[in-house]
């Protein structure tokens, strides 16, 4: 199976920071943790803030919006390896 390396925007990884200036699509705050996505498509990356004892964190998963509490994140700037299907 062939598959393909993502940047935490879900586009593909080239080694380097992208500065591009887009707006979050999507906003879900609710207590602690905060989920972000920037896309309208079916699998999409999504960021994950997190903050715990007044310190916050950020991660990033790909998948579906609906699945974004049950899903695998990484921390921000590491890209990910996900199959021609979208799947990790």
């Amino acid at each position: 199976m062939r598959t393909r390396l993502l940047n935490n925007l879900g586009n593909p990884h080239r080694g380097v920071p992208e500065e591009d200036d887009l707006r979050p699509y999507i906003v879900d705050a609710s207590g602690e943790v905060t989920y972000i996505c920037y896309f309208d498509t079916p699998r999409r990356a999504i960021h994950r803030l997190s903050t715990v004892n007044g310190v916050t964190s950020c991660h990033w998963a790909y998948g579906r919006w609906e699945d974004r509490a049950s899903l695998t994140y990484i921390p921000i700037n590491e890209p990910m390896e996900v199959d021609d299907g979208g799947e990790v």
